[in-house]
């Protein structure tokens, strides 16, 4: 594929569900960006997603 996919954003407030709906958008699919597993005492174990 030589396009690229437009972007989509993922908006809401703390608390509402984001992480799961952003979850189950890269199930789905979706290249949300590399994860950084190196950052330093990383809170989550799956690690940051960077931005490029």
């Amino acid at each position: 594929m030589d396009r690229m996919s437009p972007p989509v954003t993922v908006l809401g407030m703390h608390r509402s569900g984001i992480s799961l709906v952003s979850a189950c958008l890269e199930a789905a699919g979706l290249f949300l960006g590399e994860v950084n597993t190196s950052a330093p005492s990383c809170p989550w174990p799956k690690g940051w997603r960077c931005g490029g």
